[in-house]
């Protein structure tokens, strides 16, 4: 990482982007296709977890990368869109958090929770996120609290149903709430039909690792 070239790019090239970002059930499915994006700086307290757990080994990525940008007058806790990072051969985006606005559950937080706990930890009062207004595509989880919130050590993850709280526990229930990709769910792929698909801004998203468990990005 010592060479990294960072780019900062620009708020309407990101919602651009943003708004090109399908679900992992159905890529042609876009959440974000008619909605207002804005990049805004939020009370971290406001901000509603969906997962109740952490990394520490991603925590310890995340206090990496604050301290190399640093270097570069880049806050990781202030980017006003999607940082490109080039070096030794790679290319990795970054972007803020990605919060949707729901009336009656708050600002979730879709993407970035590692960053969120990072800024917690540090004791920061803000952070800049992506802001999504006029989400009609239902999210899979359900919204927790921070204390429920909790850090694994390094070799250890929750199990599936110790990640989150799952809005439709059943596939029926999720075809039943949207008719309209009724025909495409089925009883496995049901759970993460509707997990925003973010890779072009840098979440690693769901990521099969031993004893079929899953991990996401920083």
């Amino acid at each position: 990482m010592d060479d990294i070239v960072p780019k900062l790019g620009t708020i309407e090239d990101f919602s651009k982007i943003l708004r090109r970002c399908g679900t992992k059930g159905e890529p042609n499915l876009f959440p974000y296709e008619g909605s207002e994006i804005t990049i805004e700086s939020v009370i971290i307290e406001n901000l509603v977890p969906l997962s109740k757990y952490v990394l520490q080994e991603n925590l310890e990525q995340v206090t990496l990368l604050q301290d190399r940008l640093k270097l570069e007058d880049i806050d990781i806790f202030d980017l006003p869109g999607r940082l490109t990072l080039r070096g030794d051969g790679d290319m990795r985006f970054i972007s803020p958090p990605i919060v949707e606005l729901w009336k009656n559950e708050g600002f979730l937080l879709v993407d970035g929770l590692h960053r969120v706990c990072l800024a917690r930890q540090q004791g920061r009062d803000t952070i800049n996120c992506a802001v999504i207004r006029g989400v009609t595509t239902p999210m899979v989880p359900l919204p927790t609290v921070w204390e429920k919130v909790r850090t694994y050590p390094p070799g250890e993850m929750p199990r599936a149903d110790e990640k989150r709280d799952y809005r439709f526990p059943t596939a029926t229930s999720l075809r039943d709430a949207m008719p309209a990709i009724r025909d495409k769910v089925t009883d496995e792929n049901y759970r993460y039909f509707l997990f925003r698909d973010l890779g072009a801004l840098g979440s690693t998203g769901i990521r099969e690792a031993k004893s079929n468990r899953t991990t996401e990005g920083i």
